[in-house]
């Protein structure tokens, strides 16, 4: 099994942080406001507990995201980790891996004509395509300039 870790663009950064902060922020405030409503008005004490769980669950959910998002060559599938959200593809339905030098990007396309960006260090672009290929040989990888067309 082999691990890649995500690569965040420092944007993403600020508003994984700042959605964090906010949340823990909202589940202080609610939780304060439940304390204060708390068998003096029924309605404003459900509302605040459900608010509390809610921004309990958003900030668990943008931790994961933080420490826990990553790419896996499990069992002959590409498992992406979004925190604690997986989607798999399988390996055999990647066809190609183009690495756009100029804007240093990696790219997979699929038998089906979608594709998708693969977020992780350029660093690790030569040991992803490697490991992908020791599952499935038949991807070809190549290096092309954005904007380039694609041989007919």
């Amino acid at each position: 099994m082999k691990s890649f870790k995500f690569r965040y663009s420092g944007v993403v950064w600020i508003l994984l942080a700042l959605v964090t902060i906010l949340s823990f922020i909202g589940l202080g405030w609610n939780i304060f406001s439940l304390t204060e409503y708390f068998g003096i008005n029924q309605i404003k004490t459900v509302s605040h507990f459900i608010m509390s769980g809610l921004c309990a669950l958003l900030a668990f959910t943008t931790l994961s995201i933080i420490i826990y998002g990553r790419y896996k060559i499990k069992k002959g599938c590409l498992i992406t980790y979004l925190g604690y959200l997986k989607s798999k593809v399988k390996i055999q339905d990647v066809t190609e891996l183009v690495h756009f030098t100029k804007s240093n990007k990696l790219v997979a396309y699929y038998k089906d004509d979608k594709y998708s960006i693969i977020v992780i260090s350029p660093e690790d672009y030569d040991d992803f395509v490697l490991a992908m290929r020791e599952v499935n040989g038949k991807i070809v990888y190549s290096k092309r300039i954005d904007g380039e067309q694609t041989p007919l």
